[in-house]
């Protein structure tokens, strides 16, 4: 419950937020021309993902399941409309050891989640390389434990930020954190990946 509070207070924050940054956009027009290059509007990223591991309670609380951190990778594909909006279509697929107890028992087994959303981004380019942005999206996931015979898709709301550090044209370091609504043992994310933007026009 706090978690769901937690989500729509931030995704009204980041709400206001692109919206404050999207009339700022408008009445400082020539902010795009100073930079000495273009990007281009198709781009790919390729990331590694760290979760961080959660606890949730089930059965009126007879009963927990505890992830430990997680390992895995993301890809996403962008496209950036030119205004400081960005719409991506991201995949994510990560492997954790989880703790299921009940009572005096443990069982230990290994997670597997597939997840695909849909997400609206902001980006705020602070000078030429660094850009700050922040995301907001639909979330479909695909969670499996083989070990506790959960075999799941839930549907949630996905939020996030990050910063991007461009190295050289059509080419960015990124650094992100994610959350989202659903319920589970895996946590929160925080990714790392690379930029590249894709000339296809």
């Amino acid at each position: 419950m706090k978690k769901k509070l937690f989500s729509v207070a931030l995704a009204g924050v980041l709400s206001s937020s692109m919206l404050m940054a999207s009339e700022e956009v408008e009445t400082t027009g020539e902010e795009s021309a100073n930079f000495r290059h273009k990007e281009e509007n198709v781009y790919l990223v390729a990331k590694g993902l760290m979760t961080n591991g959660d606890t949730i309670t089930e059965e009126e609380g007879t009963k927990k399941v505890k992830g430990s951190n997680g390992r895995g990778f993301g890809v996403d594909l962008g496209y950036r409309t030119g205004h400081g909006f960005n719409f991506e279509l991201d995949y994510a697929y990560t492997k954790l050891d989880v703790t299921e107890t009940q009572g005096e028992e443990k069982t230990n087994a290994t997670g597997d989640y597939h997840s695909v959303s849909f997400d609206v981004l902001y980006a705020y380019h602070i000078n030429e390389p660094f850009a700050v942005f922040a995301k907001a999206g639909v979330e479909y996931e695909m969670e499996k434990i083989d070990k506790l015979d959960v075999d799941k898709t839930s549907t949630g709301f996905l939020y996030g930020a990050g910063v991007e550090y461009e190295v050289k044209e059509n080419m960015a370091l990124i650094f992100e954190y994610e959350d989202s609504t659903i319920d589970g043992p895996k946590g929160y994310t925080l990714a790392a990946g690379l930029v590249i933007g894709l000339d296809l026009f």
